[in-house]
């Protein structure tokens, strides 16, 4: 079972985000304004990152940039997956922004082999931090010493982006922003001012998903976010993200999870979490309350 395997989005990322998924992954191209960090520790994952595809085998990391669209395939089944996800917002990287923000790596891969020797040690620490404790300092010195670690290896150049990658960030950044509203190819050709042909080409060639099985795929990932969150019923689930009815909800949940929506739900309750996450800071100092909190979202 996987741990802390749901969607996230944005306006639920206050500090960092941290999971470890045991089961196969999918998830639609998307963008966010904080890094992202995947290392594969068994099997296979097929990412999208901007307009390129690439292949992750086991062993192999990379860092997605903010304001990249990127998206997930997992290749492996579930018995032979285990994949490391973390994120981290800007904020808590302050002398990291400007060269997140103006750069870009040349190839965003590094294999296992070209892993800098303490980054075992480093991920380790970082996927041992309590959740239930305010971290978000000593979680900021882990996540730059990541960054220090990679940029040689990374080899990073300027960003220089082109006006049709810019169009697809953007597209991604709308569809983002509103796909729990009514809406549709129209929607989009009449906000970008382009053609519906040139839209569904762009879904087509770039997203690799038409455009209704693109919002299809959203709206199923902010379903699973509140069955695992949320006692919310799953009817009015079903009509919060989007769906007509429950039994298009439940048809398009099961195409995509290979199970029930309540099934799913049943299973993300039964799995408790690991108790030897390791406080970083002294009781005295890490008990002191917290003017905000990171999110570790148990799944």
């Amino acid at each position: 079972m996987a741990r802390n395997s749901v969607p996230l989005f944005e306006d639920k990322l206050i500090n960092y985000f941290i999971a470890q998924e045991e089961t196969s992954l999918q998830f639609p191209l998307h963008v966010h304004s904080y890094i992202e960090i995947v290392h594969v520790h068994k099997g296979t994952l097929e990412m999208q990152i901007s307009s390129e595809l690439y292949k992750l085998n086991s062993g192999d990391f990379t860092i997605v940039f903010p304001n990249v669209p990127h998206s997930y395939h997992t290749l492996s089944d579930n018995q032979h997956t285990s994949l490391r996800i973390s994120n981290c917002g800007l904020h808590l990287l302050p002398m990291h922004k400007m060269i997140l923000l103006n750069n870009h790596p040349t190839s965003p891969i590094i294999s296992s082999d070209a892993l800098h020797p303490d980054m075992k040690w480093i991920e380790d620490r970082l996927f041992r931090v309590n959740p239930l404790e305010d971290n978000a300092i000593f979680v900021s010195a882990l996540f730059s010493m990541i960054l220090c670690h990679t940029y040689p290896t990374l080899k990073l150049v300027p960003n220089e982006t082109e006006k049709a990658e810019n169009l697809i960030t953007e597209i991604v950044s709308y569809v983002s922003q509103h796909y729990l509203e009514n809406i549709n190819l129209d929607t989009l050709s009449k906000h970008f001012g382009i053609s519906k042909y040139k839209l569904s080409r762009i879904f087509s060639n770039t997203i690799h998903s038409s455009f209704p099985d693109y919002l299809k795929k959203q709206r199923i990932n902010a379903a699973e976010f509140l069955l695992t969150n949320t006692d919310e019923d799953i009817t009015n689930i079903a009509y919060e993200c989007g769906f007509n009815n429950q039994q298009s909800f439940n048809r398009a949940f099961q195409e995509l999870n290979q199970t029930t929506p309540r099934e799913f739900r049943h299973a993300k309750r039964n799995f408790s979490c690991p108790d030897d996450r390791i406080p970083p800071l002294p009781k005295e100092i890490s008990s002191s309350p917290p003017e905000t909190t990171s999110i570790m979202i148990n799944g």
